[in-house]
């Protein structure tokens, strides 16, 4: 009669049909998690058009120097495509 000991276990979980079958498994884990995750945050720039959120930004333009107003200073925004907003 063979008397199972640790040592004999952990010989059995090192070989190579045992490595396979986990590496197999977990290649199969893995392409069932990397599914397409829908765009339906309304920030998310390639969201469908109909729920994109437009956001409002409020603040002012100072001289870094002396942290008064620059009046008439023009700022343009980017957005996520290059395009002006």
């Amino acid at each position: 009669m063979k008397k199972w000991t640790i040592t004999n276990t952990l010989a059995g979980l090192t070989s190579h049909s045992t490595i396979f079958a986990w590496l197999m498994l977990f290649t199969q884990v893995m392409c069932f998690a990397c599914n397409d995750i829908p765009a339906n945050n309304p920030y998310d720039p390639v969201a469908p058009q109909e729920i994109i959120r437009r956001v409002n930004i409020k603040g002012r333009v100072i001289n870094k120097l002396t942290s008064e107003p620059i009046i008439g200073a023009v700022l343009t925004l980017a957005g996520p495509s290059g395009a002006n907003i």
